[in-house]
């Protein structure tokens, strides 16, 4: 595992005479495993710190009702836990990922730019490049409890329409933080179904049990394909506006939106490079039908990429 401040490494992540989207993708996906982990890792914290201070919880939501938990020291200390675990595990993964893809390349933009291949070294260690690492693992953080947190906000709400008292409440927030707005409603309506089907409390429980796992699985999947590519993506565009500021870039130089040519090409990407098709600029972002975007991904798990061409 590289860390932030670690000396410069070389990488061996790009084969002569490959696609370079082929390299970015295999630097993604030995990320990716680590990334799953370390994200599920994260979302079981909280978990756990919820599940510890269940007392606390409870007496909590008597004390403050639904409309004053989510500023509570108990859910906060749950939402600390897992953000904790994603600056100590998470953020080297993201800085792996971005040292290897900018090492990656640097053959590839040599050529491009038409230099000594010895002219292009990706300085990892640039305060502007430990500046885009902070950038993305503050940002991915920041999602991660914020989309949390929509789901407690979810889960009170739904308790205040319902009717629910402290207990079940307690019970319903234990079960779903962690998971998005999306999976917790999810779990529970699947709750509210097979109840409504009488089913024991204990199979009740255990189905809700299964798929919350599920949910969580699934969850930091998305996490870790996405934010692998990312990483990889952001890597790419610090090396060059490196190659930039030494002066090495080429005025006509262009950035063109590459997709992954295969059966899992979504039509929203697919779409992506003919909506800039002359390129664009180094710093301008692509026009997407998710609005501008600098650099891929542009959906979760998106496996798009970029690459350098001189405007002819």
């Amino acid at each position: 595992m590289i860390f932030v401040h670690a000396p410069r490494r070389r990488f061996v992540d790009a084969a002569p005479d490959e696609p370079f989207w082929q390299s970015l993708h295999r630097i993604a996906d030995s990320l990716y495993l680590r990334l799953n982990g370390a994200t599920l890792e994260a979302l079981g914290a909280m978990r756990a710190r919820l599940g510890r201070e269940r007392q606390a919880l409870t007496q909590a939501l008597s004390a403050e009702g639904t409309t004053g938990f989510l500023s509570d020291p108990v859910l906060n200390r749950a939402v600390a836990a897992g953000q904790q675990i994603m600056r100590e595990q998470v953020t080297p993964l993201l800085a792996e990922g971005m040292m290897r893809a900018g090492t990656a390349a640097e053959a590839s933009t040599a050529t491009a730019l038409g230099v000594p291949r010895v002219a292009i070294a990706f300085n990892t260690a640039h305060p502007l490049v430990l500046d885009a690492i902070d950038t993305q693992a503050g940002a991915l953080i920041r999602g991660v409890s914020d989309e949390t947190l929509r789901a407690v906000r979810s889960t009170l709400r739904l308790g205040q329409q319902e009717g629910w008292g402290v207990t079940k409440i307690a019970r319903e927030l234990q079960g779903t933080i962690g998971l998005t707005e999306r999976q917790a409603g999810a779990v529970q309506r699947l709750r509210a179904e097979l109840e409504a089907q009488g089913r024991t409390a204990g199979a009740v429980q255990q189905q809700v049990e299964r798929a919350t796992r599920r949910a969580l699985k699934d969850r930091a999947t998305i996490v870790a394909r996405t934010e692998s590519i990312r990483a990889a993506s952001a890597g790419q565009q610090q090396l060059w506006e490196q190659a930039e500021r030494d002066g090495l870039w080429i005025a006509d130089m262009r950035r063109h939106w590459l997709v992954t040519p295969d059966d899992r090409l979504c039509p929203q990407c697919a779409s992506i490079p003919g909506m800039s098709e002359v390129g664009v600029g180094l710093h301008v972002p692509f026009t997407t039908p998710y609005g501008p975007i600098i650099f891929p991904p542009a959906h979760p798990q998106c496996r798009c990429s970029v690459i350098i061409q001189e405007r002819t």
